[in-house]
């Protein structure tokens, strides 16, 4: 494979992983609920802000993971062109 190619294969795959992105930002949320109710249940009474503070990770684990979904495809889109382009050309 040429180094060109190999660049757009690589940057294919950067798109997957970040149109992945969903996926990445329920892992998150997951985690940052876990780490709420763990200190919900650590604590005698209810710490506002410590929970604030996890629920406030979770969301902004959500709220990146949405962010990159549409970055990612549109890098796959634009990658998956230029290969085909690069593949009819016959300079694959």
């Amino acid at each position: 494979m040429k180094k060109v190619q190999r660049n757009y294969v690589i940057m294919l795959v950067i798109g997957v992983l970040l149109a992945l992105g969903p996926l990445w930002g329920v892992i998150g949320s997951v985690i940052g609920m876990t780490r709420a109710f763990t200190t919900m249940g650590q604590s005698s009474s209810t710490e506002v802000g410590i929970l604030a503070n996890d629920i406030s990770f979770a969301l902004y684990c959500t709220m990146a993971g949405y962010l990159m979904c549409p970055i990612g495809l549109i890098l796959i889109a634009f990658c998956a062109f230029k290969l085909y382009k690069l593949k009819m050309g016959d300079e694959w």
